[in-house]
Order: structure tokens, then C-alpha cells, then sequence
């Protein structure tokens, strides 16, 4: 395994004890700013807009699979129908 950057919130610095320590450590300037993820409910309904427009607009029983196949509950599904 290598020494990868994938993570845009730290960066490697190399450790003064050794040539061949690296540590990891968190950029500052990307701490501040953090959002908070939506809540269910609020994911839930961006979905079931977004799936009700689709079903709505649905011309063959092929256009429903995907609101019906998707990850929303089976309440949801419900709703939809």
C-alpha cells in the first residue's frame, strides 16, 4: 500500500524523527467548512419528487421500474402508486 492523497482534508508531512515516516495530518483550511447531511426525510422527499414526475410521466410499464425497484420504502412505493 502507498502513500495515497485521496482525501482532500489531509495532507502528508514528513515526520522529523525518519527519512521514511510520513504522517497524516488535517488541512485546516478544509475543517471549516462542513455541512450537515439532510435528514431522511428530506432525502425521502427529494426521491419521491423526483419519482412521482416519473410516473406520472410514464408511457409503458418499463418507464416503472425504476421508482419501484428503487431504494425508498415500500410505504413510499405506496404513495407513488
Amino acid at each position: 500500500m502507498g502513500n495515497s492523497n485521496s482525501n482532500p482534508n489531509m495532507e502528508l508531512s514528513k515526520s522529523e524523527e525518519s527519512d521514511n515516516d510520513w504522517t497524516i495530518e488535517p488541512s485546516s483550511s478544509n475543517m471549516q467548512s462542513q455541512q450537515t447531511p439532510p435528514t431522511y426525510e428530506e432525502s425521502t422527499q427529494n426521491m419521491m419528487k423526483k419519482y412521482a414526475k416519473q410516473v406520472e410521466h410514464a408511457k409503458t410499464p418499463e418507464d416503472l421500474l425504476e421508482p419501484l425497484l428503487s431504494d425508498i420504502g415500500i410505504d413510499e412505493k405506496r404513495k407513488l402508486i
